[in-house]
């Protein structure tokens, strides 16, 4: 099983919807070198959560066999796994604890089957390519002005 390391990152931080960009790398290892694909996507009113969420499920469709994955993230979404989010809101009507609908359902199915059928984890945090894609987002957002 090939090990593929997958680097998320978007500019929206905040819970209001607003446009933005997601930049993602898929790395992995051949004859001890890295490869490479990255790709920057376009966000348009959508929140923090839902900006990581689209950015990753970007990255994982662009998986062609299975893989032991280390995503790095910012944080929100290796909890919502770690503590079984889907399964609960699965069990209970894809309704959330808060009593309301779980928002993004069909983006959390697709990330959830897709991980299925590989090894994972999750780190939070910064990594060798944190600001490598700060810039590449920033010059993206500076053409927008």
């Amino acid at each position: 099983m090939e090990k593929v390391n997958v680097y998320i990152k978007t500019s929206n931080r905040s819970p209001q919807k607003r446009d933005g960009y997601g930049c993602y790398i898929l790395e992995c290892f051949r004859n001890g070198e890295p490869r490479t694909i990255e790709d920057i996507i376009e966000l348009k009113e959508v929140s923090a959560m839902q900006a990581e969420l689209i950015t990753t499920l970007h990255a994982l469709r662009r998986l062609k066999c299975e893989c032991e994955l280390t995503i790095y993230q910012p944080g929100w979404m290796s909890r919502a796994f770690d503590e079984k989010w889907i399964e609960k809101w699965a069990n209970n009507g894809w309704i959330s604890a808060s009593g309301k609908p779980v928002r993004y359902q069909e983006e959390w199915l697709e990330v959830s089957q897709r991980l299925s059928h590989n090894i994972y984890e999750f780190r939070i945090g910064s990594h060798s390519y944190t600001d490598w894609m700060e810039a590449k987002i920033k010059k993206e957002m500076d053409k927008d002005v």
